[in-house]
């Protein structure tokens, strides 16, 4: 079983890996294993870039709710949805790199992610972007409140 799952790991790396659908030793979705099936779902469409389903898929590595707890894949995923705009991926990660789950701890970068979150009115974020901006120097909090800015000026000059 164990093998099954890292299939999931290792087909992830390569965007152009099929997932095959036969075989006694296959990564065919199989009701009797949940584990398994659940992944699946998203995972075809996260490879493809769906924002939602890396954020889907990033939930299940992180509560391992329908696979293996694994923060390194939940912040994998997190980090190609956060990309993309979504909020509650951000969310996520910055909770990821403040706790030092999947990612080394950098409350920089916690900052950055929960500060975009807030903005685009995650209200958990706003509290918790608050008490890690309470950890941070002047410095790293302005180089962070910078950082989140000139993300943000970038996802709307490529919008555009």
């Amino acid at each position: 079983m164990l093998n099954e799952v890292k299939v999931i790991s290792e087909a992830t790396k390569d965007q152009s890996t099929t997932i095959p659908n036969t075989g006694p030793n296959s990564f065919a979705p199989n009701s009797n294993d949940n584990r398994l099936y659940t992944a699946h779902l998203y995972l075809e469409k996260a490879i493809k870039g769906s924002a939602d389903a890396q954020y889907q898929l990033g939930s299940l590595y992180l509560t391992g709710k329908g696979t293996l707890q694994d923060f390194e894949e939940a912040a994998k995923w997190f980090t190609s949805a956060a990309e993309q705009n979504h909020a509650l991926a951000q969310y996520e990660l910055g909770l990821l790199y403040h706790n030092g789950l999947g990612v080394n701890p950098d409350n920089e970068k916690s900052y950055v992610w929960l500060n975009l979150a807030a903005a685009a009115g995650i209200e958990q974020a706003v509290a918790a972007r608050d008490k890690i901006m309470r950890s941070l120097t002047a410095k790293q909090l302005t180089q962070a409140q910078k950082t989140a800015r000139e993300w943000l000026a970038n996802q709307k000059n490529n919008s555009n």
